[in-house]
């Protein structure tokens, strides 16, 4: 059984022994930034950073499948029409799809 992020602080703020595992759990929740916030609670600033920096990378990963999505949506339209393979479709795209990537780092 999987925990809210709720149930997570929750345990967080009532059990001396789970704080860890607590804040663990909002790892496994994908709720990095949250998961920062507790582990400095703790004085655990590595573990704090790890967590921030996880965040920063998800977030610009997602800004940047957000920029591309135009591209690979016209790859994937023009591989189901017959009308080039992948390999060519991705040729045309990705010089445009690098220079997005360079803009999102």
């Amino acid at each position: 059984m999987r925990a809210t992020l709720q149930e997570c602080i929750d345990c967080f703020n009532s059990n001396e022994m789970m704080k860890p595992v607590a804040v663990r759990n909002m790892e496994q929740l994908g709720e990095w930034e949250t998961a920062a916030k507790y582990w400095e609670k703790l004085n655990r600033k590595l573990d704090a950073d790890a967590c921030r920096m996880i965040a920063d990378a998800k977030n610009k990963g997602d800004e940047y499948r957000e920029a591309v999505s135009h591209l690979t949506d016209w790859v994937e339209d023009t591989v189901s029409k017959g009308i080039k393979t992948k390999e060519q479709a991705l040729k045309i795209v990705y010089p445009k799809m690098h220079e997005i990537y360079k803009r999102t780092l």
